[in-house]
């Protein structure tokens, strides 16, 4: 006669199947069992949310002995667990219950997701207020804001036909990025340097700008000289005198 199975199945892990932290609406949980187990269903685990309003378990699929437990993310931000409590309705192909007879016996305690859905405030950003002929190709901009976030910036003209210079960095832990910018394909006026930033769980905030005013032409002076004292006829001449910046 075949030997009797007399152990009972017991969980070997619950861990997260997704990223974290993360501002996605599900997320999921894959669960793996000592054995094949049956039986197994919503009723048999709990979310455990901290700050997180509305969660809830949406799906349970998989046999055998790997399982995958889905839950919605409901609303705020703050963190999200999945135990498995022990009710006795899992048992394996010989019946033997989860943990052995008795109820939470077989309890355990599942991985935790941080759910981030709150936006990183709209960062701030600056570059000289003038920009001329002999910096153009080498401005410092400056973007400050969350750290870690990643910063996706682009500066551009009035000129809709000229490409936009963009640059993307990441914030550092003084709160601010800073990089080394050629802006001389830019055409001369307003020049506008947009940020905005995306935190690790996919929020991105609302844009920063600031502003500089490019002039690379240098100014011309013209000035009129009258001489009155030739032949009286008050004839003029007119010098070009040309300044640089």
């Amino acid at each position: 006669a075949a030997p009797s199975d007399s152990t009972p199945p017991t969980v070997v892990s619950i861990n997260r199947a997704n990223s974290t932290p993360t501002n996605a609406s599900s997320v999921s949980w894959n669960v793996t069992f000592s054995e094949s187990v049956t039986g197994v269903d919503a009723t048999d685990f709990a979310l455990v949310p901290t700050g997180v309003a509305g969660a809830s378990i949406i799906g349970v699929s998989g046999s055998g002995s790997a399982y995958l437990v889905t839950a919605s993310t409901g609303s705020g931000s703050g963190t999200l667990g999945l135990n498995l409590v022990d009710n006795d309705t899992i048992v394996d192909l010989a019946g033997n219950k989860l943990g052995g007879t008795g109820l939470v016996n077989g309890d355990f305690t599942g991985q935790v997701y941080t759910i981030d859905k709150t936006p990183p405030s709209a960062p701030t950003v600056n570059l000289p207020f003038f920009i001329g002929a002999t910096s153009a190709g080498s401005i410092g901009v400056f973007v400050g804001g969350e750290i870690a976030a990643q910063v996706n910036l682009v500066i551009s003209d009035t000129n809709s036909i000229t490409a936009d210079v963009t640059v993307m960095g990441t914030i550092l832990s003084t709160g601010t990025f800073s990089n080394t910018v050629n802006l001389s394909t830019l055409v001369d006026g307003t020049i506008t340097a947009t940020a905005t930033l995306t935190d690790a769980a996919g929020n991105t905030s609302a844009p920063g700008s600031g502003t500089a005013t490019k002039d690379t032409v240098a100014p011309t002076v013209t000035k009129t000289v009258t001489d009155a004292d030739i032949d009286n006829a008050l004839e003029s001449s007119s010098i070009a005198l040309a300044a640089t910046d």
